[in-house]
This record gives C-alpha cells, structure tokens and sequence, in this order.
C-alpha cells in the first residue's frame, strides 16, 4: 500500500476511531425491535450510524435488525453493532429510503455535516 494511500485513508478516520462525524442530538424516538416497542433518544447520529439510548431494558444481539421512529426523522432501519448499559450503536442499513432521510435531515437541521 502506497504512503499516500495510507496517509488519505488514516484520515478519513476520526481521532475517537469513527469514520463519520457524529452530531449530538436529543431526539425522541421509538425503538422496535422484535415485536417489542421501547421508548429512548437518539443520543448522537452521522449519515452512517446513530447511538439510541432506551428508556427501558432492551438487549438486541449483535446484527439484529431495529427500526427507530422518530417525528423529527421518519423510519430509520439499522443494524446492531453494539449493545451496553442502555445504549445501541446502530449502523443504517443498506436501506437506501434510510440513508436518504438521514441526509435530508442532516441537510435540514445538522447543515455542517451535509
């Protein structure tokens, strides 16, 4: 791998290991996940991902399928990458009506991460 290649791909990486940049936010959303419905907040969120914080006890497997509804945002599907202490780091999903909400919401409300 050239140097040059290597010094652009290092820095697409941010200093926390993440490769977009994450918004804070304090969004109100709906988290469902097997037949189950718990209320939470979007804690932070990029184009690619977001972490949710639930307001009741919900454990999803790593790879499992959620669906996050929000007024502010629409219907947002992701996948788990991670669970801890009420917290879920999601992944959007190859879903391309997801990532275009995202990126209209971003452009809307978040103009620096457009």
């Amino acid at each position: 791998m050239s140097a040059a290649f290597k010094e652009s791909a290092n820095s697409a990486i941010k200093s926390d290991g993440r490769r977009e940049k994450r918004e804070r936010a304090n969004v109100r959303v709906s988290i469902e996940f097997q037949g189950r419905s718990v209320p939470g907040r979007i804690h932070d969120l990029s184009t690619s991902g977001m972490q949710v914080v639930t307001e009741q006890i919900l454990i999803p497997s790593l790879g499992s399928n959620i669906v996050v509804r929000a007024k502010e945002i629409g219907v947002i599907e992701g996948v788990v990458r991670w669970c801890r202490d009420g917290r879920i780091g999601l992944k959007f999903s190859g879903n391309s009506a997801s990532v275009a909400q995202m990126k209209a919401y971003f452009r809307f409300f978040h103009k620096n991460l457009a």
